[in-house]
């Protein structure tokens, strides 16, 4: 960013300016040309200093569009991932139950589905985690650029220590195999919305962003 500096001509000094301008008769015909070329200059100097600081003005507002269409990017990453997390829990849990209800040669092979299931719980928290971190980074150098945005500090703060318990029990009244599948849908809404109060901060982020 370029910092604006002023400078303040008071009246008498600009008739001072505006005399030696007009009245050069007691003026040698080099000290004309001196202040010609000396007002020239300055002139050519203010129209580089103007253009210089346009195009510094316009190649910021140009990154700051790029990293908010970033954050939207990531965002939606992150509800996708969140999305696929709480589905992979749900069926995790649903699995263990119906481990937990056969008696059958089918035993097994559910409690290994669950495993299974579980595995990938840790492997979509890593994704999140690395989403989250390239979202953090990405939205720290546009508060960089901006250097206006103390809201946007307070939502990355709640963000960072949000928390939430999403632990899929839903299944515990089930005893069929049957009424797990129909209870699974409903459970994977409950899960999902856990994360409905980090996502609006997402969006309010994003509005910050935009008004800047």
């Amino acid at each position: 960013m370029i910092e604006k500096h002023s400078t303040l001509i008071s009246d008498s000094q600009l008739d001072k300016i505006l005399h030696s301008i007009n009245n050069t008769d007691g003026l040698s015909s080099g000290q004309v040309a001196l202040l010609a070329a000396l007002i020239g200059g300055l002139t050519a100097v203010i129209a580089q200093l103007i253009s210089y600081y346009l195009n510094r003005k316009s190649e910021t507002n140009k990154i700051k569009e790029e990293l908010i269409a970033e954050e939207r990017g990531i965002c939606i990453s992150l509800v996708e991932l969140y999305k696929a997390s709480s589905k992979t829990r749900v069926k995790a849990s649903s699995w263990y139950r119906s481990h937990e209800i056969e008696n059958g040669e089918k035993r097994d092979f559910y409690y290994s589905q669950g495993l299974i299931y579980h595995d990938r719980i840790d492997e979509y928290e890593e994704k999140i985690r690395m989403a989250k971190s390239e979202y953090f980074k990405i939205v720290t150098h546009f508060i960089n650029i901006n250097k206006k945005n103390s809201k946007i500090l307070e939502l990355l703060n709640e963000i960072r220590e949000f928390n939430v318990l999403a632990k899929s029990d839903g299944f515990e009244n089930c005893n069929t195999h049957n009424e797990i599948f129909l209870a699974e849908d409903e459970e994977c809404t409950r899960i999902f919305n856990l994360y409905n109060p980090l996502i609006n901060i997402l969006d309010e982020v994003y509005s910050e962003m935009r008004k800047n």
